[in-house]
């Protein structure tokens, strides 16, 4: 699943209820028939990927007795947990591989899973360990944990929810002043953090590009303040690591993790905010503002939609738009005639533009990831098919001057009420355009006009309050513009 970086289509970034799949070139939301995330439809790339739902592996079904935690990133098997327990006297490590279930074993839980992720009660921990699990991270990367928690029910004042080694690759809590930390050196003031009353996400970002360091619980990189630091980054390499704690025996977390993700890159801002979405969805069912929406679907029948419902679109590569031939909308028979298509210029929608579609055939639209459009279904009712007739249902061939007082500045263009250029839609198209004279104030002279206002006595006539037609004053003539100085010239009167 690819994810486009903001650009200019950004403008129109709507923070909209999400809550949808993503299918092969479309990612749907804004509603309930489409909530079915995946562990795929994060940014793609993760080196790490540990889920708490998809647990036993891609495509695997949710494993409530797992005592092995599959890795479904890149670095695949060889990056596997296991659960590890505390002894009895509480002074060391039980067991040296996966137990075989998560039963109480001398009086220390194991914990277990739920529906989507592990709890943890501070007698144990997920670790990999030997020359198979290993870690080496870069000097550009980005780490993203999702846990459920609170401060009061730690155990230890120093709770690690992840760590490489105690105290430079790691994160930790400060419980007494509820503060997360992220460790990148043995030297404590440079581990950077930030406050939080509920322990939730945490994401960290290493840019040696830059020189800089983040680790915040939003969307939105931190460039100053908490949470941010000037920071040479270097890479770190070892063969062992721990989820929900550390190598010692006294900083297990108390708590659910959901999710672990590490990626050997730089996440932009939209990519955490895609992430976001996925996992508020899968994780919590909730909804998350969206980072980017390029294409809206409405329409002007409610209930009267196309293969996709009405809402908001970021379409991945490409993706085609139906609507079907005629709907039943609470016993009322409806064609669809084609849609309307406006353009996001800036801050502002363009003009709608109709594109016919051919009675009793389904029409589509094909949006990009370059588009940002608005597509508005066009429905009528199916009993007034007579005034379902366009300026195309008319016999064209051989017609060479045709103008049409409704499609008076194109064939697929809106009526305009304004216009001074009556186009031609025949063969011979342009060159017998016609456009709006008025008598000068002497009544002697013709004279082209700018706008169709009156000028002193002289009025040069309207469009029809229906848009139907052209109502032409004594003192207007609508006159042929010529295409060369030999090109005759006709005048008619109105």
């Amino acid at each position: 699943m690819k994810t486009r970086k903001l650009t200019a289509l950004g403008a129109l970034a709507l923070a909209l209820a999400a809550g949808t799949s993503a299918h092969a070139a479309i990612k749907y939301w804004d509603n309930p028939d489409y909530r079915a995330f995946d562990v795929d439809c994060y940014v793609s790339g993760a080196v790490w990927n540990f889920d708490g739902i998809r647990n036993a592996g891609l495509n695997q079904p949710h494993s409530t007795t797992a005592t092995t935690w599959k890795n479904l990133g890149s670095s695949g098997a060889n990056n596997d947990v296991w659960v590890r327990y505390l002894n009895q006297g509480g002074t060391g490590w039980a067991n040296s591989s996966a137990p075989s279930s998560l039963n109480d074993v001398s009086g220390r839980n194991l914990g277990s899973w739920t529906e989507n992720g592990f709890t943890l009660t501070g007698d144990s921990e997920w670790r990999a360990a030997g020359s198979a699990a290993s870690i080496d991270s870069g000097t550009n990367y980005t780490i993203q944990v999702l846990v459920s928690g609170d401060w009061s029910s730690q155990k230890y004042s120093k709770p690690y929810i992840m760590s490489v080694q105690q105290s430079n690759f790691c994160f930790y809590g400060d419980k007494a002043n509820s503060k997360l930390y992220w460790g990148m050196s043995d030297t404590i003031a440079n581990h950077v953090f930030f406050s939080e009353d509920t322990l939730g996400y945490m994401t960290a970002i290493a840019n040696a590009d830059e020189n800089t360091v983040a680790f915040f619980s939003g969307t939105t990189i931190p460039t100053s303040g908490d949470g941010f630091r000037q920071f040479s980054v270097g890479s770190k390499k070892d063969s062992g690591y721990c989820i929900g704690g550390y190598t010692g025996v006294n900083g297990q977390f108390v708590g659910t993790i959901h999710s672990y993700r590490y990626y050997k890159k730089v996440l932009t801002e939209e990519e955490l905010a895609w992430n976001r979405v996925v996992d508020e969805r899968r994780f919590f069912n909730r909804a998350a503002p969206l980072p980017v929406t390029n294409v809206v679907v409405t329409t002007t029948v409610a209930g009267a939609i196309g293969t996709e419902p009405v809402g908001c679109y970021a379409v991945d590569g490409s993706h085609l738009f139906t609507a079907p031939a005629t709907m039943t909308i609470d016993g009322i028979d409806y064609v669809c005639t084609g849609y309307a298509l406006e353009t996001r210029n800036g801050d502002a929608w363009s003009a709608p533009v109709f594109h016919k579609a051919a009675l009793y055939q389904p029409v589509s639209f094909l949006a990009t990831d370059t588009d940002c459009v608005r597509l508005t279904w066009q429905w009528a009712k199916a009993d007034g098919l007579a005034n379902l007739y366009t300026v195309d249902d008319y016999v064209w061939e051989g017609l060479e001057v045709f103008y049409d007082g409704i499609c008076n500045v194109g064939t697929n263009q809106p009526h305009s009420y304004s216009a001074t250029n009556w186009v031609n839609l025949g063969s011979v198209g342009s060159v017998n355009d016609v456009f709006v004279q008025r008598l000068n104030e002497a009544g002697g002279a013709w004279v082209d006009v700018a706008d169709l206002n009156p000028v002193g006595n002289r009025n040069p006539g309207h469009w029809t309050e229906m848009g139907s037609g052209w109502t032409p004053k004594a003192d207007s003539a609508a006159t042929r513009r010529a295409a060369s100085p030999s090109a005759q010239v006709i005048r008619s009167r109105c």
